[in-house]
């Protein structure tokens, strides 16, 4: 995962603190399979039964404990929370959202679990998303981590409010530039970009905090192809034995893809004798550093998510062409051998794509554009299989994947 994605909460039995608004997304996200590899039996299924109670319990619970049922009203609680949470959502997602927590809510009654105050504030979201439009633009998450940073500053006997006073104006022209950020056009003069660089720069040269942090991978979001081009890149690769020693590197799929890149170059190999533009192997590409190993990327043939290994990160700049940032990849190999499981009936929500263990398709190239989300990558076991699969976990929060927009507009 990459390192503005949090990890979910450790040690959740143990720990009884109050867990953080981030951990809970995150650990929502992953419980679907959590649970699964938990509680399966040897056919992969969850069971319809009751675990024993332990003989030193200090209580006996009188709700029912039944793995099955409480399996897939976890799966409602996390697919109503996956759908309402997405930064883009329509009114009709927002109601299909609320009923979802509504048949969680529904269901924990009828296992006779005590229900609260929050149950039934949760049957309400789609009507303030009408009002205010999606949860993420009024939920109170970010004034709570604000009031945290408050309880670890030490005001050294200073009171009246001044030093909070300052702290808010930094915290409120953090968000501030944020915005301007967002609402920069494409267009925007050189000048203005160099002077957001600069303010941006000279904040985060003592400690960057979580907004300095945002602000960084916005601005590597907003520049050339979505990544923050180092000041000096790196010498040339030979891509003719780049991944590759022996068998033709990837320079055949760089040059297929350059050439449907730049149809007005007419590139050429450069070992061959036709007219054009040589595509010299040592010339074009050069390596770039990246963090995350796996990502989700979206097909554009089929507008699906595609978990793929990260083979490497490359920009390739050819004749007077503006530098290219593209990534070669290997899609996780899955296929209609591999069992349904429980959550398949939300796995499109979920984010949840199961694939073979360590194997792959071959290379391919395509623009870093097409990186969608980074993905939390879980090896699991299939019982009936008798083989290591991998589920792959997308942490995509911008939009919902259902085709359910047929008679609202998104808010």
């Amino acid at each position: 995962m990459r390192s503005s994605v949090h990890l979910p909460a450790l040690q959740l039995g143990e720990n009884q603190s109050l867990k953080k608004a981030d951990e809970w997304r995150r650990l929502l996200t992953i419980t679907p399979v959590l649970l699964w590899v938990c509680w399966k039996d040897e056919h992969d299924r969850i069971p319809n039964i009751e675990p024993t109670i332990p003989p030193n319990a200090k209580t006996r619970p009188t709700h029912s404990r039944n793995c099955k049922a409480l399996y897939f009203a976890i799966l409602l609680l996390c697919a109503g929370v996956c759908m309402l949470v997405s930064r883009k959502i329509s009114m009709s997602q927002a109601r299909i959202g609320q009923d979802f927590l509504t048949q969680y809510n529904r269901t924990l009654q009828q296992l006779g679990i005590d229900l609260t105050i929050n149950n039934h504030l949760s049957t309400h979201f789609a009507k303030f998303i009408k009002l205010y439009g999606p949860v993420y633009g009024w939920w109170l998450f970010p004034f709570e981590r604000f009031n945290g940073m408050f309880e670890k500053v030490n005001t050294n006997g200073h009171d009246g409010g001044r030093m909070e006073l300052t702290l808010m104006r930094y915290w409120v022209r953090c968000h501030l530039i944020y915005e301007y950020l967002l609402a920069l056009p494409a267009n925007a003069y050189t000048k203005e970009r160099e002077y957001i660089e600069a303010v941006i720069k000279s904040e985060g040269c003592s400690e960057r905090g979580g907004m300095m942090t945002e602000l960084a991978i916005y601005r590597s979001e907003a520049t050339t192809d979505r990544v923050k081009l180092p000041r000096v890149l790196g010498k040339h690769i030979n891509l003719r034995i780049f991944l590759g020693p022996g068998t033709g590197g990837i320079y055949c799929l760089a040059l297929d893809y350059c050439q449907r890149l730049y149809p007005d170059l007419h590139l050429i190999d450069n070992l061959s004798l036709d007219h054009g533009t040589a595509f010299v192997a040592t010339r074009v590409a050069r390596m770039l550093t990246y963090i995350h190993r796996y990502a989700f990327i979206v097909d554009k043939n089929t507008n699906e998510h595609c978990p793929v290994e990260i083979a490497a990160l490359l920009g390739i700049k050819v004749a007077e062409k503006a530098l290219h940032v593209c990534v070669v990849i290997r899609r996780m190999v899955s296929d209609e051998d591999i069992p349904p499981f429980p959550w398949c009936t939300y796995s499109d929500l979920l984010g949840i794509h199961v694939s073979y263990a360590n194997r792959f398709h071959g290379y391919e190239i395509v623009p870093a554009v097409a990186l969608d989300a980074p993905l939390a990558l879980i090896p699991i076991h299939s019982e009936r299989m008798g083989q290591e699969l991998w589920a792959s976990i997308s942490f995509d929060h911008t939009g919902n994947e259902l085709e359910v927009m047929d008679d609202d507009d998104e808010v």
